[in-house]
């Protein structure tokens, strides 16, 4: 019997709760030859095996996301990792992705470049997903060492030098005192690297130099300059000098484009801390927004501005949903803040900026009816609806159903969840449409909705307690705001 009276609560008041009238203004339905990429589903990893323990230590926050076309090449869209919209729209047609980290330089100190992309095909009328793009060192790291036996002998080593060509662009000098590692561009057609020794040994100068080939990107050389005791022909590695002394080198190959820790013990392969967002747009006035935080152990966030805060600052394993919280930006400028998530050695970070006063572009949620910051006493009759807005176009609208007399096991039974997003409401798209929700493209791209569940308020008198409706609007560039609507039945 109460199931029963469940379903025909749910299935009239829920057919007026989303009963959601769309005002097109702006962004058109998707027409036709045009497909969408959900661009928020791009991951980016970093595999840097000689540095870390796992892939996630880099921060890909700044990296550049483009978009290009299959055929021509030509670049349609880019962005910073971290300020990608939601989801675009594309002609129908072959393209590609790329994610990178800078410019790729000739030659230059700490100047690591981390590329990855992955073709992708945009179907007409369908949402396609990237997953996760692999970035990999793209150019050739080199490091000079030299043997305690010479470094000795060598001293303060003011005129000495080691001068490294790779390629025929790339050309770095290493002084003496030089710890940091080159990085060189890798030109296919060229594989050849120089190591040119110059410089005063024991009171004798000595000039010489040392070939190495089949140089490819991701390899780290590490050449390591020593005395040698039996010189060998001055023709081949170059001319030797009087004292009868001679530089050799060796070189060690490390490939950075392999996973797979050599300065400490590998992570357990199955350790893994991800995010629902990698970053948020807040709006002027105080907000909220929601991140899942997905961990297999316990795991810390800490906010670097006092006026951005967390619901919680640690959780364990499993799927975890805090609340992110900003107060009201009273300065005339937007702010900055960075939420640093840490499990072990693994470190995640959101990158959040806050709108300035007046900047209606965010997301809004109103109401002229119900009160969406209290709580409202239901009566027969009364209206409650309210009107979203969000001027750079819908791209999530989740929902979530807080009831103590509808549990998340009986709104299964009748073929719903606790929590459903209507822009892509998954294997629930059959019971939110029978039950008249929009979803997907009536509901991706509106600039304003109006929830008007006015019809539900007499269906709720038969349920006595305080029922919550949470909403959560995400638009098109990642800004989003919280309500949550409370209906108390006495």
């Amino acid at each position: 019997m109460i199931m029963k009276r469940i379903y025909n609560f749910l299935l009239i008041g829920f057919v007026a709760l989303v009963g959601l009238t769309s005002c097109d203004k702006g962004i058109d339905p998707i027409g036709d030859g045009e497909g969408q990429l959900r661009t928020k589903s791009i991951a980016i990893d970093v595999v840097n095996s000689e540095e870390v323990v796992s892939r996630s230590s880099v921060d890909v926050s700044t990296f550049t996301i483009t978009i290009r076309k299959a055929a021509s090449d030509e670049v349609v869209y880019s962005w910073k990792y971290s300020e990608m919209p939601e989801i675009i729209t594309l002609d129908v047609g072959d393209y590609k992705v790329e994610a990178f980290n800078a410019a790729p330089q000739d030659a230059a100190f700490e100047a690591p470049y981390y590329y990855a992309s992955k073709e992708f095909t945009i179907v007409k009328d369908e949402i396609t997903e990237i997953g996760t793009l692999v970035c990999k060192l793209a150019n050739v790291k080199v490091s000079i060492r030299y043997s305690d036996e010479l470094a000795a002998l060598i001293g303060n080593g003011d005129d000495v030098n080691v001068n490294v060509v790779v390629g025929e662009l790339g050309s770095l000098d290493f002084a003496f005192s030089e710890t940091r590692a080159g990085y060189f561009r890798y030109v296919e057609s060229s594989t050849t690297l120089v190591a040119t020794f110059s410089g005063t040994v024991d009171g004798f100068f000595l000039n010489e130099y040392k070939v190495y080939s089949d140089v490819a990107p991701g390899q780290h050389r590490i050449i390591t300059f020593s005395l040698k005791s039996n010189p060998l022909n001055p023709d081949e590695y170059g001319s030797i000098g009087t004292s009868g002394l001679s530089i050799d080198a060796t070189v060690t190959n490390v490939d950075l484009t392999i996973d797979v820790p050599v300065t400490e013990e590998p992570v357990d392969p199955d350790d893994m801390l991800s995010l629902s967002t990698a970053s948020l747009r807040m709006g002027a006035d105080g907000s909220t927004a929601n991140v899942k935080v997905t961990a297999t152990g316990d795991w810390t966030v800490e906010s670097n501005q006092t006026w951005l805060t967390t619901s919680q600052a640690s959780g364990a394993k499993g799927e975890t949903t805090i609340t992110v919280t900003a107060t009201a930006n009273e300065t005339t400028a937007e702010r900055n803040a960075t939420l640093t998530f840490r499990m072990g050695n693994q470190t995640k970070t959101i990158a959040v900026t806050q709108a300035v006063k007046g900047d209606d572009t965010a997301p809004t949620i109103t109401s002229t009816s119900i009160d969406v910051d209290g709580v409202n006493i239901v009566s027969a009759g009364m209206t409650a609806a309210v009107t979203i807005k969000a001027p750079k176009g819908i791209a999530h609208l989740n929902v979530t159903i807080d009831s103590p007399s509808l549990t998340p096991a009986d709104l299964e039974d009748v073929g719903l969840g606790a929590n459903f997003d209507l822009a892509y409401p998954g294997e629930l798209e059959g019971g939110l449409s029978g039950l008249g929700f929009p979803t997907g493209s009536n509901v991706i791209g509106k600039n304003e909705l109006v929830f008007d569940i006015s019809s539900f308020m007499g269906l709720l008198q038969a349920f006595a307690g305080e029922h919550h409706f949470i909403l959560n609007v995400v638009d098109a560039n990642g800004q989003e705001i919280t309500k949550t609507l409370k209906f108390l039945v006495q």
